[in-house]
């Protein structure tokens, strides 16, 4: 039936027959071939089974292409939020870097202030001792500012510098004293008052840590 509607369609075309004849002629070949299905089940079937999977297959295509125009949508999306993320995070970076540089200037400029103070104000014979226990009461000042700022109750304070002192300060001071020592005798040379206060804090911090060893055991004890 199909070719049969090809070869005339083209034949009209050419003839330049009257296109109500062909209509006829064509629906009249429909309709033989549409009651020929129909007195022939099994024809049915396949037919029906044909445009079913015609219908079929359109479906699934027209969803593929659905399914991939929105793959697209989101991979277009995707790349997007992440160049977006990339430029938020590079601006991120590069002012937090401006910002630990604006702070370390200022902590830079603070200890050039008071990190000498406390040994200017020794007497000129102040030996190892004197100016070791000197930055021990200026960093005990600073650590006890520092616990103001968490809104830790005054007496709590009082409390943790006694207890910071009387575990602390006196004794020898060798472990603490080594410190600076230590690092004069690597340098080969006397310490300016700032390298000098850097190894005082270590020194203390090795004396806040063997005062800590030293209760630990007499509770076990």
């Amino acid at each position: 039936a199909i070719t049969a509607g090809d070869f005339f369609f083209r034949a009209a075309h050419t003839h330049t027959l009257h296109s109500f004849f062909l209509m006829s002629f064509l629906g009249d070949i429909a309709s033989s071939v549409q009651g020929f299905i129909q007195r022939n089940p099994i024809l049915s079937v396949v037919v029906a089974a044909g445009v079913s999977a015609a219908v079929s297959g359109s479906a699934v295509n027209v969803q593929r292409v659905a399914a991939e125009k929105l793959a697209k949508l989101t991979r277009d999306s995707l790349k997007d939020t992440d160049k977006k993320f990339k430029d938020f995070r590079d601006k991120v970076d590069k002012e937090t870097k401006l910002l630990k540089a604006n702070i370390n200037t200022v902590k830079y400029e603070e200890r050039a202030v008071f990190e000498t103070r406390h040994l200017d104000a020794l007497p000129a014979k102040a030996n190892d001792a004197d100016k070791f226990l000197a930055s021990f009461d200026l960093l005990s000042e600073k650590l006890f500012a520092e616990l103001e700022k968490y809104e830790v109750p005054r007496d709590s304070i009082e409390y943790v510098k006694e207890l910071t002192v009387y575990s602390c300060k006196g004794g020898k001071l060798n472990r603490g004293l080594a410190v600076p020592m230590t690092m004069r005798a690597i340098l080969d040379r006397e310490l300016s008052k700032e390298e000098l206060f850097k190894a005082h804090i270590l020194g203390w911090a090795v004396e806040i840590l063997q005062a800590f060893f030293l209760v630990a055991d007499d509770v076990m004890d």
